[in-house]
């Protein structure tokens, strides 16, 4: 909405900043717990740099075929999954009862 320039702060930064107003969604994305998605999102993360396709295989091979179901690319690292897809996949880990490790 504006910005604040860095004398505003002490000590003072090397960089400006904004100030932003945050909207929520009229129709969330996340279908959820936020507890699934946070525990999914951590899973994903923790081995970032490798594709999810790994990530899960190493976990349980069957449960690859949740990415595919969600229209989630395999072959993607979890930095470049948008957060609708992390939201469908969680909703989906919840309605089957499935347990991450």
């Amino acid at each position: 909405i504006y910005g604040v320039p860095s004398s505003s702060f002490v000590p003072r930064p090397k960089v400006d900043a904004m100030v932003v107003q945050l909207r929520p969604l009229a129709k969330p994305l996340l279908k959820s717990s936020l507890g699934t998605l946070e525990h999914v999102a951590r899973f994903s993360f923790m081995k970032r740099r490798k594709m999810l396709a790994r990530i899960f295989k190493d976990w349980d091979p069957k449960y690859v075929a949740l990415l595919e179901e969600c229209e989630i690319d395999p072959t993607l690292r979890p930095q470049d999954v948008s957060t609708e897809k992390f939201c469908n996949l969680a909703q989906l880990i919840e309605q089957r009862g499935i347990r991450l490790p």
